[in-house]
């Protein structure tokens, strides 16, 4: 039996063979019982929590039929170019432990500060913007915007941010 926590987003199916999706691990402040929150995959996709040690008993990790297990970098994130010595890294993205980095304008967006400079920043983005770049920017914005067209899910992010930005307290 695994002992670690699974990571946010991983993927298991269940001694019963439902399919689940972990998003968070987290302990409860009374009692201090480490729970696994995880969503289901089919059926009425309820959100549940459980307790983690049950978990780890009842579910083991979703390997699709035929494939290995491979972690994939989205469309959002490129291949690192490897430093030599005595050289820097020319890119402004920063890399995650699997050496990919983040597009420049994608990293800027989730640095920025106020709805106005994520909104000058997509607009930016429009002649290059990918499926998995507008799923990163909105969930980094606490947004969900549906599967589709390239075009209409950008414009629909637009929209909710300047939806965000009518709202937004400004200091």
């Amino acid at each position: 039996m695994r002992q670690e926590n699974p990571n946010g987003f991983e993927q298991f199916v269940t001694k019963d063979g439902k399919h689940i999706q972990v998003l968070l691990a987290c302990e409860r402040a009374e009692d201090h019982e480490k729970l696994i929150v995880y969503q289901e995959l089919s059926g009425p996709m309820r959100i549940l929590a459980e307790n983690r040690e049950r978990f780890l008993q009842r579910a083991v990790p979703f390997v699709p039929s035929g494939e290995e297990t491979v972690k994939a970098a989205p469309a959002s994130v490129r291949p690192q170019e490897p430093v030599r010595d005595g050289e820097t890294s020319s890119g402004s993205g920063q890399a995650d432990d699997s050496g990919y980095v983040l597009d420049p304008l994608v990293e800027k967006f989730l640095d920025a500060g106020t709805t106005d400079e994520k909104l000058d920043i997509l607009s930016e983005l429009r002649p290059r913007v990918t499926n998995d770049m507008i799923d990163t920017m909105a969930l980094a914005s606490g947004l969900e915007i549906d599967k589709g067209d390239v075009a209409a899910r950008f414009d629909d992010l637009k929209e909710c941010l300047i939806t965000i930005r009518r709202y937004e307290v400004k200091p």
